[in-house]
């Protein structure tokens, strides 16, 4: 697969696999291997995944060829680690605005999914590497539905670009919107443009400020999302208290 186009380093190196256990597990496998170099922008890209992982260990699905599933390498050389989640922010900003060009109501769910009218279009996992307290390498895995028909019963909340849009994109047109999408707000990470990002993320912050259900530590709560912090844990409003919650405490309930 030939390298993208129109774009200043994502892609310009690309690593393509018809099926791969998972894309973020090769990235990781080429930075272990110390007799060679991987550079910022470097992406790996699979036809399909026999092991995708998302948040809390979940299994990614896919069928062969229906899926954008993706992992690029950034090397953002970040000191203060308390920035950190500004990068997740940034990533899931740049999803939001591609997927959004094409589908109705896309909305970043956090803390790493993009929905669309409500269902799960797209999903990143992000693996952060540190050298001391410096943030030395992120790999960024993520996976778009494009053009499955159908989910497994037990995926009654996914749905795929094809679902909402009626229309059946080609995958290398869908990788090169994301592509330059991460560029655009990555550059802005770099460049520590945090306010930027995270009034872009809040903006599109699914259920922000609506009273619903959630589970919290097991049990059914009406809950209010007030924001997310700087370190990545929801604002969560229960009653009068607002709680910081991270991903093992709440659950959405859909």
């Amino acid at each position: 697969m030939r390298p993208l186009r129109d774009t200043s380093y994502i892609g310009k190196v690309l690593h393509y696999y018809d099926s791969t256990d998972s894309t973020n597990s090769r990235m990781h496998a080429m930075l272990s291997d110390k007799t060679s170099y991987v550079q910022e922008g470097t992406l790996v890209l699979a036809g399909t995944q026999t092991a995708g992982r998302g948040q809390r260990q979940n299994v990614w699905a896919d069928r062969q060829g229906s899926s954008v599933l993706a992992t690029v390498l950034f090397k953002p050389q970040l000191s203060d680690v308390k920035k950190v989640f500004y990068l997740n922010k940034a990533v899931a900003v740049a999803l939001q605005n591609a997927i959004a060009i094409y589908c109705p109501d896309v909305r970043i769910k956090w803390p790493n999914d993009i929905l669309s009218n409500g269902k799960k279009i797209a999903g990143i996992l992000i693996e952060n590497g540190f050298a001391g307290n410096t943030l030395t390498s992120v790999v960024c895995g993520f996976g778009i539905n494009v053009l499955q028909d159908t989910f497994p019963d037990e995926l009654p909340h996914a749905t795929s670009r094809y679902m909402v849009s009626g229309k059946r994109p080609d995958l290398a047109e869908v990788l090169q919107t994301v592509a330059q999408a991460l560029e655009s707000t990555y550059d802005l990470f770099r460049a520590g443009a945090y306010p930027d990002i995270d009034k872009m993320y809040h903006e599109h912050l699914f259920g922000l400020h609506i009273q619903r259900p959630f589970l919290f530590k097991n049990e059914p709560v009406q809950g209010v999302i007030q924001g997310v912090h700087v370190d990545g844990s929801l604002k969560l409003q229960i009653e009068n208290r607002v709680h910081s919650v991270n991903l093992q405490d709440v659950q959405y309930i859909l």
